[in-house]
């Protein structure tokens, strides 16, 4: 197998609470998703190295109930677990603001999952589900607690029926957790002759850690690791922290693995932009049967995660559909843009008069992935009704946006916006016509120069009708950080229409390079 600390982070940008399974030679991997539209992304690899896009497994709006003011990096889709068994996948999840608890199956990872099996009302409550398969047929149902069941911090169980997604026993308190607060993420592994409940701790915040306990019987109790917590970087000077939420898995050579969440923090105060990204390392067993990650060593950031840039450009020319990079907040993935044969680029119908709202909008996002990168669009104004351009999103309370309006005597209004929680700040420039409007994002990173907190920093450009860039504005990246803005996300680089309801405005294209 090959050194997999080469390529951390294996997953770049927001893929949190990643979830593994192995079948034959292929690796499978799931995250979290919150409010995006599809949902739960999936990926592949044979070498653990190098991940390929499956597909979505929540794709049709029957499987994915988002709430109306469906936030971004927040609600939704919380932490999947992915297993296989006798020929069938399974994808178990909670949805938050609809009916909490669902299932979905498929023989075949790449083709069409199907409809939730949700767990029946009376055993819902709770975050993090996993499922546990034992050789007698008993399907089993792990959760976090939830005080609605009267039930404290900690981790309960139940069996389920595979086929409906119905309680079969009670939901049991079978954990405590291994001593610190916010016991989440439980999984359930069998190893030689004890079952081995593996939890994170902590919150996901710089406390988060990944503990583990074992017994005789799959229902407890457990005896502590004696060397709790058996992954964190609490207290660790690391360029990545945060580290967390993870599930184990082996290789078919015997070798033992851990994926977790982590990221990668700037500045001070530490801030980080680019969500909870995936990460890999190492398991050893030692001879007392309790598993040791990365020889108890802190896990390294590689070169080549931290500097390369995941470059890609889209002309929106496969007029079949969007682009795996490409979601919507919530389900208004379908109604907010038109791909037809025969026009050139992307077509983006306004649903809303500004993006500072969480009602359906008319965006579309993909994972901003490094600290430095720049992002550019070309954009076509079809109304005088709509602003068209670029963002850099978290929420709809944390966004900036360069965008490019009609004025009423024909010139063009380059505007920035920069909304911060319940402030927002409007810049603008005029321009004379044209037929099309090139504009840049650029996300600079100086890490040894946070004297002022704004050494990460975007920079809005337009292009002139000379070919000269001309800088609209700048704007400190922390202001649009996970930890001002709230919520379990990270950045989107978007492309919008705002303005009269079905209006419409042309990306004509859209890329990211150095």
């Amino acid at each position: 197998m090959a050194n997999v600390n080469s390529s951390n982070p294996i997953l770049a940008g927001m893929h949190p609470d990643p979830t593994v399974c192995r079948v034959g030679k292929y690796f499978y991997l799931a995250t979290s998703s919150f409010g995006q539209f599809p949902g739960v992304p999936l990926y592949r690899s044979e070498d653990l190295n190098h991940w390929e896009f499956v597909r979505h497994i929540l794709s049709r709006p029957e499987q994915l109930s988002c709430v109306p003011h469906q936030k971004l990096g927040n609600a939704g889709i919380f932490a999947p677990s992915l297993r296989y068994h006798n020929g069938t996948f399974y994808m178990v999840t909670t949805l938050l603001g609809h009916k909490g608890h669902f299932f979905v199956t498929a023989e075949d990872p790449a083709g069409e999952w199907s409809d939730p099996f949700w767990i029946d009302e009376a055993h819902r409550g709770g975050i993090d589900p996993s499922l546990t398969f034992l050789e007698d047929g008993t399907v089993l149902f792990q959760s976090t607690a939830d005080g609605r069941h009267n039930e404290p911090q900690g981790i309960i169980q139940f069996e389920i029926d595979p086929k409906t997604g119905e309680g079969l026993t009670p939901r049991k308190y079978i954990a405590a957790g291994y001593g610190d607060r916010a016991v989440e993420a439980p999984h359930v592994y069998q190893k030689g002759d004890y079952w081995y409940l593996m939890t994170a701790e902590g919150g996901t915040e710089s406390n988060h850690r990944v503990s583990i306990g074992r017994s005789k019987s799959v229902w407890g109790p457990w005896d502590h690791c004696p060397h709790n917590p058996i992954l964190t970087h609490c207290g660790v000077e690391s360029p990545i922290q945060h580290v967390g939420h993870g599930d184990l898995f082996d290789d078919a050579d015997g070798n033992w693995w851990i994926v977790f969440l982590a990221v990668r923090p700037q500045g001070y105060p530490p801030v980080h932009l680019l969500g909870r990204e995936t990460f890999i390392a190492p398991v050893r067993w030692d001879e007392d049967g309790w598993p040791v990650v990365n020889e108890n060593q802190p896990i390294q950031l590689s070169l080549d995660a931290s500097k390369a840039l995941h470059a890609w450009e889209d002309n929106f020319d496969d007029k079949t559909g969007l682009h795996h990079r490409w979601v919507t907040i919530g389900r208004a993935y379908r109604e907010v843009y038109s791909l037809k044969e025969g026009e050139t680029g992307l077509q983006l119908i306004a649903q809303t008069s500004t993006l500072a709202v969480s009602e359906k909008k008319a965006w579309v996002g993909a994972r901003m992935t490094q600290p430095q990168a720049t992002y550019h669009c070309e954009i076509q104004l079809e109304s005088s009704d709509t602003e068209v351009g670029l963002t850099a999103f978290m929420e709809a309370f944390g966004y900036y946006s360069l965008g490019v309006r009609e004025a009423a005597d024909g010139s063009a209004i380059v505007r920035l916006t920069q909304r911060v929680l319940d402030l927002e700040k409007v810049t603008e420039v005029v321009l004379p016509k044209q037929e099309s409007y090139h504009l840049q994002m650029k996300l600079q990173d100086s890490p040894d120069e946070w004297t002022a907190g704004d050494a990460s920093r975007f920079i809005f450009s337009v292009q002139t009708a000379a070919g000269d860039w001309q800088e609209v504005g700048r704007g400190a990246s922390r202001n649009i950080s996970t930890e001002l803005i709230g919520g379990y996300g990270g950045l989107f680089a978007g492309i919008y229409c705002i303005g009269e309801t079905g209006a419409t405005g042309r990306v004509l294209q859209v890329g990211c390079s150095e």
